[in-house]
């Protein structure tokens, strides 16, 4: 079982990286009123991840239009 927990911690750290690698594309891509929103999003998120928690967070992130 231990091998199998390896495995999945390894792909979501390959998954992690690839979207790191993704955001940092699209904040490169986006001009600087899209820019600007992000910071905020950004700077939202690490306000209140400790207190809310990241998966919380990431929910509120994932249910918005």
């Amino acid at each position: 079982m231990e091998g199998s927990k390896e495995k999945t911690l390894a792909k979501m750290d390959t998954a992690a990286k690839e979207a790191e690698t993704k955001l940092e594309a699209l904040l490169d891509n986006m001009d600087s009123g899209q820019k600007e929103g992000a910071q905020k999003t950004i700077l939202w998120f690490k306000d209140n991840y400790m207190a809310a928690g990241y998966k919380r967070l990431g929910r509120i992130l994932k249910d918005l239009p």
